[in-house]
């Protein structure tokens, strides 16, 4: 007997669990776009068409796709988490909150929705808000990467903003914590790599040229060591801070504010230990950023630390 639907949903399988290149999603757009017109009420093509053409980062017919196969299954959870991730990189996260409010009704125990919702909400700079979304999805999963992340990058900012001392390294502490926590559940032996390209949709990782996990893969990690390399910076660690910078930087060599970032590192080392290599190495990185991108806010910075760096090599006995 023939049955067309299991046939595509076999493909649709065998698609997820490969690498995925951009060719390969146009043509596994293909696949489930004949699905669809095949059968109008397939709401798994519809959802999977969501999930490439987000990987596309063609996010307006994401949404609508998505937004299809909730149409055909009011109750299909993973499309409305998917499309509120969606929602949230169209910088929409109330849109992406209702999307998620109503996926918990539906499963009150879904610990990814709790992630996205702790995403939306940092979006929305209410830290503590996605600090206790978070919390629910690791209650619920303590294997949930993304909570983790998003849990310490709330923290950071909620340190940013303290002004007691005390609070602000408890706050630094705590998101180190759980940083480390985030890199150790993204390490591809723990089978991670296998589900990352879909269930970190959301992330603002996309990349036309890295549609694929390996690119994802890259950026996430990168985003939790320049995370711990600030946190680790601000509790007065920056020998630590200096290398988890470096490790970023190792994700994505070409990220400027990786680069900024190393630069002030470097930079505050001198300051406390007066060595030559120090100021050097904060010259270099601050260089290395105005050439990846001079028209970012933070590029002026850089200038104006290598102008200063400049001025003060002459009566340091360091050499350029």
């Amino acid at each position: 007997m023939v049955c067309p639907k299991c046939d595509a949903e076999m493909k649709i399988v065998s698609f997820i669990e490969r690498r995925q290149s951009e060719a390969d999603l146009k043509r596994a757009a293909v696949l489930f776009e004949k699905a669809l017109t095949t059968d109008p009420d397939f709401s798994l093509a519809a959802y999977h068409l969501g999930q490439v053409n987000q990987l596309l980062l063609n996010h307006d017919e994401a949404v609508a796709f998505f937004r299809r196969a909730i149409a055909i299954d009011p109750t299909h959870v993973d499309s409305r988490i998917e499309c509120a991730a969606v929602l949230i990189e169209q910088g929409d996260p109330d849109a992406a909150i209702r999307e998620l409010t109503e996926a918990l009704r539906l499963a009150a125990d879904d610990d990814e929705a709790y992630s996205m919702l702790a995403r939306a909400y940092w979006d929305k700079a209410a830290w503590g808000r996605a600090v206790e979304n978070a919390d629910r999805a690791i209650a619920i999963k303590t294997s949930n990467a993304q909570a983790y992340l998003w849990k310490a990058d709330a923290l950071r900012h909620m340190a940013a903003e303290s002004t007691d001392r005390t609070v602000q390294v408890s706050l630094y502490a705590d998101a180190r914590e759980n940083y480390r926590a985030f890199l150790d559940l993204t390490n591809f032996s723990t089978g991670f790599g296998a589900r990352l390209a879909f269930h970190f949709i959301g992330l603002g990782v996309g990349d036309r040229r890295h549609a694929d996990r390996q690119g994802a893969y890259d950026s996430l990690r990168s985003a939790g060591f320049l995370g711990l390399c600030l946190s680790e910076q601000k509790v007065g660690n920056p020998l630590k801070a200096r290398e988890y910078c470096r490790r970023a930087l190792q994700h994505a060599p070409k990220d400027p504010i990786a680069y900024f970032l190393l630069g002030n590192v470097n930079r505050d080392l001198y300051n406390a230990k007066q060595a030559c290599s120090y100021l050097a190495d904060a010259r270099a990185s601050y260089s290395k950023m105005i050439e990846l991108n001079p028209y970012l806010d933070e590029s002026k910075n850089a200038k104006n630390y290598v102008g200063q760096i400049d001025g003060i090599l002459p009566r340091t006995g360091c050499r350029q």
